[in-house]
């Protein structure tokens, strides 16, 4: 945090597609703090540091900060923000990595800590560099989910995208949602333990669909997705591709 001037650091529980179930490489939360409950947010100032989690986890997260310096906060207590405000001084800056926050909590953000001044600053995954034994982004196989059992086929399902597309008068939608690009492409995964998804990122246009996939996908099935004006590409691809776009209106869900 110092060699990046952070005054805090805000580690939510979530993942670049901010699922509910998230892989070991994005639990960055619980390796800090050592309680593993699924909803919690850690917050840490140069001198001090937070835990905030619900009802459900009070006992389970007081007995896992015991003999830590991490401070149990409450529901009853100041939020997170609110604490945050009055931790800080004027013009501080909170860092974050912000492939793991979403675009309306960040507005949030703003709109809270414009009090003081406060900047936020999304570039830093500091977990990259602290956490040696950090398990590796997963990339398993991906597969096609039969329409038998779909109900109906990912043509019929762009089809009606679309159309509402169409309706808004939108170029696109992009999806970062697990469950959502799963579903609507007809695919299935095994990134994310006990879920059927994989780690990816899609852009539906009106003549063609982009999907930027972590894992291995079979080439018989990347044919097929592709005489279906589906263009499989790299995972990391995304940003660039992004960079480039030349369309003006596309949709997305700024909670996802």
């Amino acid at each position: 945090m110092q060699r990046h001037d952070l005054d805090a650091y805000l580690i939510p529980s979530s993942d670049p597609h901010l699922s509910e179930y998230v892989a070991a490489h994005w639990q960055a939360r619980a390796w800090l703090s050592s309680f593993t409950g699924s909803a919690a947010t850690v917050v840490v100032t140069q001198d001090s540091a937070g835990l905030w989690t619900d009802a459900r986890y009070y006992i389970r997260a007081a007995e896992a900060l015991e003999r830590s310096n991490i401070r149990l906060f409450k529901e009853d207590m100041p939020s997170y923000e609110a604490w945050l405000l009055d931790q800080l001084p004027t013009r501080a800056t909170l860092g974050f990595d912000g492939s793991v926050v979403s675009a309306a909590e960040v507005a949030r953000l703003e709109r809270t800590l414009s009090p003081k001044n406060i900047s936020l600053n999304g570039k830093f995954d500091l977990f990259a560099d602290i956490w040696t034994e950090r398990p590796a982004i997963p990339s398993g196989i991906v597969v096609d989910y039969d329409v038998s059992f779909a109900g109906e086929s990912r043509q019929q399902k762009l089809t009606r995208i679309r159309e509402a597309l169409q309706e808004k008068k939108a170029e696109g939608q992009f999806l970062a949602s697990l469950d959502d690009i799963a579903w609507t492409f007809n695919l299935r995964g095994t990134d994310v333990p006990f879920n059927p998804v994989f780690l990816s990122y899609a852009l539906i246009g009106q003549k063609e669909a982009w999907l930027f996939i972590k894992g291995a996908i079979d080439e018989e099935l990347k044919t097929e997705l592709n005489e279906q004006g589906i263009r499989v590409a790299q995972y990391e691809e995304l940003e660039p591709f992004l960079r480039e776009l030349s369309s003006n209106t596309i949709y997305y869900d700024p909670e996802k």
